[in-house]
């Protein structure tokens, strides 16, 4: 439930500053690599049936999911890119996680994996805050339906 409170939050924002669409060819490219994770087409098919989503409603998930996305990037790519000061002071900081077998690797040998591993861990918290901040700001009223009575 909280992942769909926060789509919609985030779809909502995303509508606000209106992001260029997605091209058609980069949403069906996106919804060819889904339909890759099946054995076949109509393994596909048949889940899209079972769960009751027809193609279109894929197609628009996966726009929406690539304009949030893009937003994203867009929004939270700049302030998250670190200094060499940084990525050193990061690298000191977090030795074992660059560590095998006993061995801490050479800071140049693995700047680049430093660098990546400080984006995604700013960016996952800019992206978590930022969600916090939208729910502050959202009327949000959730309701729960009390469990079926099992018999017994």
């Amino acid at each position: 439930l909280d992942k769909l409170i926060e789509r919609q939050l985030m779809l909502a924002e995303v509508e606000r500053f209106g992001p260029a669409e997605p091209s058609a060819e980069v949403i069906e490219a996106r919804v060819g690599a889904l339909r890759a994770r099946f054995p076949d087409a109509l393994a596909f098919e048949t889940t899209l049936n079972q769960v009751g989503w027809p193609i279109d409603a894929v197609r628009r998930y996966v726009r929406d999911t690539l304009r949030v996305e893009a937003y994203v990037q867009q929004r939270f790519t700049a302030p998250i890119q670190p200094s060499d000061d940084e990525i050193a002071a990061y690298y000191r900081l977090h030795a074992t996680d660059f560590t095998k077998q006993g061995v801490l690797a050479p800071y140049a040998e693995v700047r680049n994996q430093v660098r990546a591993q400080m984006v995604q861990e700013r960016g996952e918290t800019l992206v978590r805050d930022w969600l916090a901040g939208l729910r502050k700001r959202a009327n949000l009223l959730v309701l729960y339906l009390p469990a079926a009575a099992t018999p017994g």
